[in-house]
């Protein structure tokens, strides 16, 4: 009924999985690695593949080296991320 995503530290992020909007599987490849972010879009990865775009609605919190952010769109890389989207938009 929730999703956790951590990185190490430096980012925490809790929300029901019901304020999911999308999520699908990006296309696009960061050439950055670690925790970046901004007005509410945040990029936790530790890897250029398998990233995953999830929108949430309405916007939720994170904690960005301890400090609390808006989270309205995560792009995260792991490993399966066609399984991932398909998980967290079922109903």
């Amino acid at each position: 009924d929730s999703v956790l995503v951590r990185m190490a530290w430096a980012f925490q992020a809790r929300f029901p999985r019901a304020s999911v909007g999308t999520a699908s599987p990006s296309e696009r490849t960061p050439l950055s690695r670690g925790v970046h972010g901004f007005g509410g879009r945040w990029l936790v990865n530790g890897s250029g593949k398998g990233v995953a775009a999830i929108t949430l609605r309405p916007p939720q919190t994170a904690r960005v080296l301890g400090v609390s952010c808006k989270l309205e769109q995560l792009l995260v890389s792991v490993d399966e991320p066609a399984n991932l989207c398909a998980t967290l938009q079922l109903r």
